[in-house]
């Protein structure tokens, strides 16, 4: 676990460092936005391989190089309705969470701590809401529960526990977004989607959740603007 998250972190800020070098030499900093390919802005391009590497680290180094198979990354399909009752009460625990943050955050006066600004870049980035949807909104929350949650909790709970697991993948969840301005709402979501995990036994809880979670802060803030 420890060799795939080092090497996607090396991959995702190698790529970084292209991006910076490339934004340098245009002297464009909107490059990300204005140019293009096949219709979609070059920042969601770079969104998506970023989060496409997180996948192909936990696939190589668990179902390619040691045999696993896909279920052990949580590709087990949740039966009944209950899994995902339970999923609608981890994300109104989550939202009760981060809610709670942001009024903290308001009433002590950190604006440094705000992350709605975050947010708009994100949606500036993607050209358009349906684009940002798509790639921030679906495909991000898919590869970000193979990873931390069907890889790297499912790893850890080996060693740690299930309580220690939850805890060190919630951490490293939140590191992942890089932005310190969201590292505690980040983690408040990252506990309730393992929690999730750990009990269903599948990703697809939590991918719903996490689906639902970024559309709605995505559509929520288009609507306020």
């Amino acid at each position: 676990m420890v060799k795939a998250t080092v090497a996607a972190v090396a991959v995702v800020s190698v790529l970084g460092i292209v991006v910076a070098v490339i934004i340098s030499q245009d002297g464009n900093e909107n490059i990300l936005i204005d140019r293009t390919f096949a219709g979609v802005p070059l920042g969601l391009w770079v969104i998506a391989f970023q989060q496409l590497v997180f996948v192909f680290a936990a696939w190589n180094w668990s179902v390619t190089k040691y045999g696993a198979r896909p279920r052990a990354l949580g590709f087990v399909r949740a039966a009944g309705q209950r899994p995902y009752l339970k999923a609608l009460l981890g994300w109104l625990l989550a939202l009760a969470a981060i809610i709670s943050w942001a009024l903290f955050i308001e009433a002590v006066g950190i604006d440094s701590l705000d992350p709605n600004d975050n947010i708009n870049d994100i949606i500036d980035i993607g050209g358009s809401l349906v684009l940002s949807v798509a790639i921030v909104g679906i495909w991000g929350p898919l590869t970000e529960e193979i990873f931390f949650r069907g890889f790297v909790l499912g790893g850890l709970r080996r060693r740690f526990g299930n309580r220690g697991a939850l805890v060190l993948s919630a951490g490293l969840f939140a590191l992942f977004h890089i932005d310190p301005t969201i590292y505690v709402p980040i983690f408040f979501f990252g506990i309730v989607l393992g929690w999730l995990y750990l009990h269903t036994g599948s990703i697809w809880p939590s991918v719903a959740v996490h689906v639902v979670h970024n559309t709605t802060i995505l559509l929520a803030t288009t609507l306020v603007e």
